[in-house]
């Protein structure tokens, strides 16, 4: 095979002189013609390349003879070969949108050097499966068949055989499914998938065993697709995969199913075993299930820190009253991870009903930084003077917390606290007093700030905030 293309050379040689003769009024005119449309081909980029199909269907076989007598062209220089490359493609293509006969034996002739480069000979193959040529379909079956070839070529010959929706071939597509390149099944999938037929749909089933995340991906959203009557079958398995891309996939055509959605959804996050536990709880958030609220609420107490953290956001989201009270009987801190969830849904969702839990809260150390977080977002003023209490507390995350926290409340009462915390050791927590005195913008809350900088010469904005 590696001397056909000399051979196909002459022939299309003799072709065309036999067409220049009979087939047109003005043979020069059309050898001009031709000599000038492809001089101006080799020298566009490829965004351009389109401006030639019609010219180069219009013209069809005569082209081709030129053609293969550049594609027979080898550069001298080693730099060079990326240049080659791409003119080997450049050829591939105009034979492709030629697709006659005589362009189907061309490209054929080009998947089979060995000679060439063999992304032009990958696209050679898909090439042929836009011909609609029987030529064609035997010789990518051929190709597919033959496990010498190099693989990038083989995959070029599956995409050509789904393009062709070759039923013929569907036989070899499922046994060749063992292929060693995932390249290679990637390819048999697009193929089985737009053929289409029970028997290719059988062979998509098969490749939901393959090794790769990225085929078993794609092998299950064409059965979705095909086998619509079994998508609830198909969405179970897939969601129960160990790759991430393919529960993804499985969660978002899930929740195009509307109704039977959350249901679903449901089952996954009580079943510990189930790797998809944590997507399902962000697409209830996302939906904003109120149905799943309660048993959301449940997963803030889960051993998987991602679950808790998901089910934290998604409750943020759903946001309804249905959840306030299962999540202020969280807050009695017998459970610090669940407690701290609790508080920081509770802030987002700015739920006054909370204010009272969260000021007891607010009196263990060990919670005083969450609650303040969560007083100051839902923007309760009865926190203020507690709040002011806890900014001489000993710890300096905590200090650091109710200072933002009187900082978001920007309450005129808070400034003589704050300008006391200008002084404070930490820096953390002089930028936040310094942020609620200029939140607040009072002449006495600026007029600290000015103090502040005439004492230590610290460079601080006196620009008043928007509240």
């Amino acid at each position: 095979m590696k001397n056909f293309i000399g051979w196909i050379i002459i022939t299309f040689y003799m072709t065309m002189t036999f067409l220049l003769a009979f087939g047109h009024e003005n043979p020069d005119q059309l050898e001009v013609r031709i000599s000038h449309v492809l001089h101006e081909f080799w020298s566009v980029k490829k965004g351009s390349w389109d401006l030639y199909r019609e010219t180069f269907r219009e013209i069809g076989d005569p082209l081709i003879n030129p053609l293969m007598k550049k594609l027979a062209e080898k550069n001298a220089v080693p730099e060079a070969g990326r240049e080659e490359e791409w003119n080997q493609r450049r050829v591939v293509w105009a034979l492709g949108e030629i697709k006659t006969e005589m362009a189907v034996l061309a490209l054929i002739s080009i998947v089979r050097d060995e000679t060439l480069h063999v992304w032009a000979r990958n696209e050679a193959a898909r090439a042929l499966g836009h011909t609609g040529s029987e030529h064609a379909l035997d010789s990518l079956i051929q190709v597919l068949e033959d496990k010498e070839i190099d693989p990038i070529v083989t995959r070029g010959a599956t995409y050509g055989l789904g393009f062709l929706k070759a039923v013929k071939a569907v036989p070899m597509l499922i046994e060749s499914l063992d292929d060693n390149h995932t390249a290679v099944r990637m390819g048999i999938v697009y193929a089985l998938g737009q053929i289409g037929t029970d028997e290719a749909v059988d062979g998509l089933i098969q490749s939901l065993d393959d090794t790769d995340g990225y085929v078993r991906r794609m092998s299950y959203s064409y059965l979705r697709t095909l086998k619509p009557d079994k998508n609830i079958e198909f969405l179970t398995l897939s969601l129960r995969d160990k790759d991430w891309g393919v529960r993804e996939d499985a969660i978002e055509d899930l929740v195009k199913l509307e109704d039977a959605t959350v249901d679903i959804l449901i089952q996954i996050i009580e079943d510990k075993k189930n790797p998809a536990r944590w997507q399902a709880v962000r697409i209830l958030g996302k939906i904003q299930a109120e149905k799943a609220s309660l048993e959301i609420v449940a997963l803030l107490k889960d051993d998987d820190w991602m679950i808790r953290n998901e089910a934290a956001v998604a409750l943020a989201l759903i946001n309804t009253k249905g959840i306030i009270a299962p999540l202020i009987g969280l807050l009695s801190g017998i459970d610090k991870k669940s407690c701290e969830s609790a508080a920081w849904i509770l802030g987002e969702i700015r739920s006054q009903d909370a204010v009272e839990p969260l000021l007891k809260l607010l009196e263990k150390d060990d919670y005083s930084v969450i609650a303040a977080m969560a007083l100051a977002k839902i923007g309760s003023m009865e926190a203020e003077i507690p709040l002011i209490h806890k900014l001489v507390t000993v710890d300096v995350q905590n200090r650091r917390a109710v200072a933002w926290a009187l900082s978001k409340l920007a309450s005129e009462y808070s400034v003589r606290p704050l300008a006391q915390a200008l002084k404070d050791a930490d820096r953390e927590v002089r930028f936040w007093a310094a942020e609620g005195l200029k939140k607040i913008g009072t002449p006495e809350a600026l007029e600290a700030l000015m103090e502040e900088k005439k004492s230590h010469g610290e460079k601080l904005s006196f620009e008043k905030s928007n509240r």
